[in-house]
């Protein structure tokens, strides 16, 4: 997502939250509160997600993060490793 579009679904985002809406007679329209409402939170999820995409993106550039060759592991099978000797006597 480029800078723009991140701009873009903050500036809907504060115009939606402080937007409410009224009908003729001055009472709150609760169903496009409501759709404001959703609106906002699906901004804010594709904000979110953005910026852990490229928090990912940058911890793989560092080498920060480890990358299987789709190797499966089953984590019965990897506790069952575990022994008092193996922690204690950890490679440095």
């Amino acid at each position: 997502m480029n800078t723009q579009t991140q701009e873009a679904l903050k500036m809907a985002i504060e115009a939606l939250q402080n937007n409410q809406t009224y009908d003729w007679k001055g009472n709150p329209l609760t169903a496009l509160d409501e759709a404001n409402e959703k609106v906002i939170n699906a901004c804010k999820e594709a904000l979110k997600e953005d910026a852990l995409d490229r928090m990912a993106d940058n911890a793989r550039e560092l080498g920060l993060i480890y990358e299987s060759q789709n190797q499966e592991y089953d984590i019965n099978e990897m506790i069952d490793k575990i022994t008092p000797e193996n922690l204690w006597n950890r490679r440095e």
